[in-house]
């Protein structure tokens, strides 16, 4: 008998002790109800990578990639919330290098838009988290494409091709300008 009763304690005790276990445990927080992880500076480090400092003073670094040679042009988004840079990469018809991506990094993921796979010229954060840029040929261009992208998804928003003069063209027709597109002719010369 006092072994059933030191048994019965027994059981009853380790259930109270988990119960008392599993209250302890704090709820876990749903991916909505985090806090979005903020970003107060960028820079590009000594190795060409970018170095992000996060408000709570943590370093993110985000190195370079494949044929990668270096970052530039990084920014803040305006809530800060986003990161991004131009990458550039090596040119076999000029001195310098281009920039063929716009690397994004957001809610500690990297993003990266190549648009038609040729030089970035121009780019900026445009609100409710996406990205506009502008592409065109190194020399002798006839057109800027120009992109809307959502960052998270990555998905094309919206894309516009303003023509601009050349010798084949010099005086082009231009088309309606979208607004995302004019803000970014207006903003960057």
């Amino acid at each position: 008998m006092r072994i059933f009763l030191s048994c019965l304690i027994l059981i009853l005790l380790l259930h109270g002790y988990a119960r008392a276990q599993k209250r302890a445990t704090p709820p876990a927080r749903s991916a909505s109800t985090q806090q979005t992880e903020t970003y107060k500076s960028v820079v590009i480090d000594k190795d060409g990578g970018l170095r992000i400092t996060t408000s709570r003073n943590r370093t993110i670094t985000v190195p370079k990639q494949g044929e990668q040679v270096s970052f530039r042009d990084p920014r803040l988004s305006p809530d800060r919330t986003a990161v991004g840079a131009k990458a550039e990469f090596g040119n076999c018809c000029t001195s310098y290098d281009v920039a063929l991506e716009l690397v994004v990094y957001s809610r500690g993921k990297l993003h990266r838009f190549s648009g038609e796979k040729i030089p970035i010229s121009r780019w900026q954060f445009v609100a409710d988290r996406r990205v506009v840029f502008g592409q065109a040929e190194t020399h002798s261009y006839c057109r800027v494409h120009y992109e809307l992208r959502d960052i998270q998804s990555e998905r094309l928003i919206d894309s516009v091709d303003v023509p601009a003069p050349c010798a084949f063209d010099p005086d082009p027709k231009q088309p309606t300008i979208p607004k995302w597109a004019s803000d970014l002719i207006a903003a960057q010369p």
